[in-house]
């Protein structure tokens, strides 16, 4: 259009705004005045750049959604097609069953008269309040106020046949107090919502603009509409139009409710947040005409929109607006029953097998104890995990298997993770390695006594052997036979041998095996010494001849003599 060229340029300027961009690239499109903002501040304004992006899209998907019932009216970009007047004269005739006359010209002076027809069938004809909403800022294409008028639109048209369940006029402002408590059993049959008058919610918003109470009242109905169809689904409780929506189990909810054949409602519990927003739109699509109006990264999100959300749940509610029975209320408890058993087997399975690993890590590590002090502390240790830790852990054992034995009973569909098979064979692998260690233990320990036992008496009678050689030697008796008494002493020195390689399998630095070691280092010296004593004097040392000697000294001669090895002279008398 030749009238709308001149502004067609800034329009495509405000569109990119609404892109996922980076703070970097998203803040290049702002004002300079945004660069004066601090991070918080520009966080903010980013995040409503993002949702009016969600919104933009959302709204063109709806509006497209009632065009596609005049072949060859499109919408590509809301901001765009609605400037001329004519896309939004064919969606209140559509809403309204009425011609509402339009310019047929392309100035945009005959766009300005035709948005002021759409404005003036909205306020006077329907009475819907406009604020602030001006025919110049629709052609120029102002991307705030395009947004605003089709959102009312919506609110009007879109969710006025939703109706209110009976509630007091007397309702305190919070919606956590104005949703009534769910009874636990559902009637046997369906049971549509009874309608209230909106005046009886309204009672306490005069402070509101018109705008915000409808949108309240609405999205108030909405959210005990919601959590009704949602009671009796373990963990999924709608709190509002934006986080509670996030991980899709809630959509997944009230389409199991109304059609349990074809939801598999567990699996929400197991998928991603992606796959239930695709598995439940894509359902609603093909089983009850739904137009997926919002795309499932824009509800997986921090920050969802709440008025495209609350315009798909609006589309569901036309099509589950009754309350079925619960299609597992006489297994209901069955299957609270089997989330709580998954959860309580899972924690104690968690908890068990950390423990098993860390006495397995005990139990296989090196230790080298340093006294038999030690041994016996280590001993009582081992003797604490069989009989305290062991024991009440095993009764955390058999409740897993009692659990796994009840979920064959019931024939539950949950698989137990991990397996009660794999818990067994956990546990009796630490049986037998605390099995293999105490007996090892043991081993030592007995072996280890009878060393002592036995070394200990050995040296005793060594000791007393040593001791009568020594006496004997002392009083050189004539009963000490050399020959014998060193064989004897040779006899004692390979026992002391024999001793010593008893000590040092123990291979532990024990204060009583040092003691012995030293006992034993003692006796191989008293054993020396009697060697020595009893060993033959060693052979006198002769002199070589001698050079002559001065006269001077021949008169005085000299004679050597060796007296156990040590030299001395012989002076002339």
């Amino acid at each position: 259009m030749e009238m709308l060229a001149d502004n067609e340029e800034n329009i495509n300027n405000n569109n990119n705004i609404f892109d996922e961009i980076d703070d970097e690239d998203w803040i290049l499109e702002k004002p300079i005045s945004v660069f004066a903002l601090d991070p918080a501040d520009r966080r903010v304004l980013k995040v409503a750049d993002q949702r009016d992006a969600v919104q933009k899209k959302t709204f063109t998907k709806w509006i497209n959604f009632h065009l596609s019932k005049r072949p060859g009216l499109h919408v590509d970009d809301l901001f765009l097609d609605l400037r001329d007047g004519h896309i939004l004269i064919t969606l209140l005739e559509l809403f309204t069953n009425q011609i509402i006359p339009r310019e047929k010209g392309t100035s945009k002076f005959h766009a300005l008269q035709n948005i002021e027809q759409c404005l003036q069938c909205l306020e006077q004809d329907h009475n819907i309040r406009l604020v602030n909403i001006r025919p110049e800022e629709l052609v120029n294409g102002n991307p705030k106020l395009t947004l605003g008028l089709i959102w009312r639109i919506i609110l009007h048209f879109q969710f006025s046949d939703i109706n209110l369940p009976v509630i007091e006029e007397n309702i305190p402002e919070p919606v956590q107090q104005i949703v009534p408590p769910i009874p636990t059993r559902e009637p046997a049959t369906s049971s549509p919502i009874k309608p209230i008058r909106i005046s009886s919610i309204s009672s306490k918003t005069e402070r509101k603009s018109s705008l915000d109470q409808i949108s309240s009242n609405y999205r108030n109905m909405l959210l005990i509409w919601a959590r009704q169809q949602c009671q009796g689904y373990p963990g999924i409780y709608i709190d509002n139009f934006t986080q509670s929506w996030r991980n899709g189990r809630a959509f997944l909810a009230i389409l199991h409710r109304h059609n349990p054949q074809l939801i598999n409602i567990k699996n929400a519990y197991r998928n991603s947040n992606r796959d239930n927003l695709t598995q439940a739109f894509d359902f609603a699509q093909k089983h009850y005409g739904i137009m997926q109006l919002i795309d499932p990264e824009d509800v997986d999100t921090d920050e969802p929109d709440e008025k495209s959300i609350l315009l798909y749940i609006a589309h569901l509610y036309k099509v589950c607006s009754t309350l079925p029975v619960h299609p597992f209320q006489q297994q209901h408890d069955r299957v609270n029953l089997e989330g709580e058993l998954a959860c309580e087997y899972t924690n104690i399975a968690s908890d068990l097998l950390q423990w098993i690993k860390a006495k397995l890590d005990f139990l296989k590590s090196e230790i080298k104890f340093k006294s038999l002090n030690e041994i016996e502390d280590y001993k009582a240790t081992l003797q604490a995990i069989r009989y305290d830790e062991m024991s009440k852990f095993k009764k955390l054992l058999h409740r897993m298997r009692s659990i796994d034995a009840e979920f064959e009973t019931l024939q539950l569909n949950e698989t137990l993770q991990p397996d009660i098979e794999s818990i067994n064979i956990a546990w009796n692998k630490l049986e037998t390695t605390l099995d293999r260690v105490e007996n090892d233990l043991k081993q030592f320990i007995e072996q280890y006594k009878k060393l002592k036992s036995n070394f200990d008496n050995d040296l005793d009678i060594i000791e007393r052997d040593i001791a009568q050689i020594h006496r004997l030697v002392q009083i050189k008796s004539r009963q000490l036979d050399i020959v014998s008494t060193m064989n004897q002493l040779n006899s004692i020195q390979m026992k002391l041998d024999h001793i010593l390689n008893n000590c040092r399998t123990l291979a532990l630095p024990f204060e009583q095996v040092r003691n012995a070691l030293e006992r034993i280092d003692q006796l191989n010296a008293r054993i020396d010494d009697l060697h020595v004593q009893l060993s033959p004097p060693p052979p006198p040392i002769t002199k070589t001849a001698s050079p002559p000697t001065p006269s001077h000294l021949l008169d005085s001669p000299s004679s050597l003599t060796a007296t156990n090895g040590f030299h001395h002279t012989s002076k002339r008398q």
